[in-house]
């Protein structure tokens, strides 16, 4: 019974990383649609802080039990997929670490604003590519335990 009350708990703070991600990523997007001012600047810097303390936690709450273990043990034949599915998080992560790097960092930052912008929002389709993903090898998974076809 603690097992599943632990399970649970598991399962909840799981929710509450992807909606902190979600919303953590709308106040992305709001940074990068606002003019460049110092203010912008620091408020994008801040929202990059949070996401690089909250992505790498999101990662090891769903990699408890291994990453998307309950599909590998149903299927252990998409580990290739799976394992490169975590690797592209992992990587999500480090190119985050280094945009945030520029984003602090480089001076003046109307002259890199733009790159940088660019390079944000390729990040976010990046990390929403990846989620797609997750969700559909979840579906897959799930309706072929069902018995229909991925």
């Amino acid at each position: 019974m603690n097992s599943s009350r632990n399970h649970s708990g598991t399962l909840e703070a799981i929710k509450r990383c992807y909606d902190l991600e979600y919303l953590l990523l709308g106040d992305l997007r709001q940074f990068l649609d606002d003019p460049v001012t110092p203010d912008t600047r620091q408020g994008l810097v801040v929202t990059l802080d949070r996401l690089l303390d909250h992505l790498p936690l999101q990662l090891e709450l769903v990699s408890e039990e291994g990453y998307m273990s309950e599909v590998l043990e149903e299927f252990p034949n998409w580990h290739r997929q799976i394992e490169a599915l975590l690797g592209e998080n992992m990587s999500c992560i480090s190119r985050l670490r280094e945009l945030r790097r520029r984003v602090a960092n480089e001076l003046p930052f109307s002259a890199v604003g733009r790159e940088v912008s660019f390079k944000l929002r390729k990040w976010m389709e990046s990390l929403e590519t990846i989620r797609e993903r997750e969700v559909q090898i979840l579906q897959n998974a799930f309706a072929l335990d069902l018995g229909g076809e991925a």
